[in-house]
């Protein structure tokens, strides 16, 4: 199968959904029927679920120095950047703090610079000037449409919070793979 086709066949759909999920979640937590905390633990506890039939089967593996600070930090940040991303939805529309997602990527080339030492290249370096440019542009246009500055979009509670999050998962991600790294 070619390469592109399978990326294709798998991206569109996935993206579908993870814009349907971003719709859902935040629908449920403006209703108010459904705590937010709730809905954290019931996505953690899913994780949970599904991870642990692969380890009874295929047991624990190795573990290897600096594996437990690695797991501590990639744990704490992400409870911190789901947290961030539910209180986002919440205060602010899907199609504001969706996109915000994006912002994760490009840091992450950078958190794995400081944090692995691993270099970026020309062309990841122009996927982060894309990408602030493009996200630029998305909320300037959200404050031209409401007649109000682009720092007064920024500044919302909602937007910092989606901001906070992007920025605490692309500070786990690093994390994340030493924690695999010293796992396997």
């Amino acid at each position: 199968m070619n390469t592109t086709l399978l990326f294709l066949s798998l991206m569109v759909p996935g993206t579908f959904f993870l814009g349907l999920n971003d719709v859902l979640v935040r629908k449920v937590l403006r209703s108010g029927k459904v705590d937010q905390q709730f809905l954290l633990a019931f996505n953690f506890l899913s994780v949970g679920v599904i991870l642990a039939p692969i380890l009874l089967v295929t047991g624990l593996p190795e573990i290897k120095a600096g594996f437990w600070t690695a797991l501590c930090i990639t744990a704490g940040l992400n409870i911190f950047a789901q947290w961030a991303w539910y209180s986002a939805f919440k205060r602010e529309e899907a199609s504001l703090i969706a996109p915000l997602r994006l912002l994760t990527p490009p840091l992450v080339i950078l958190t794995g610079f400081f944090v692995l030492g691993e270099q970026p290249s020309l062309v990841g370096i122009a996927g982060i000037a894309v990408t602030i440019l493009g996200l630029w542009l998305l909320v300037d246009s959200e404050a031209r449409r409401g007649k109000v500055k682009f720092r007064e979009i920024v500044k919302r509670p909602g937007v910092l919070l989606g901001l906070w999050g992007a920025v605490s998962f692309a500070i786990s991600f690093p994390f994340d793979k030493k924690t695999v790294l010293t796992s396997s």
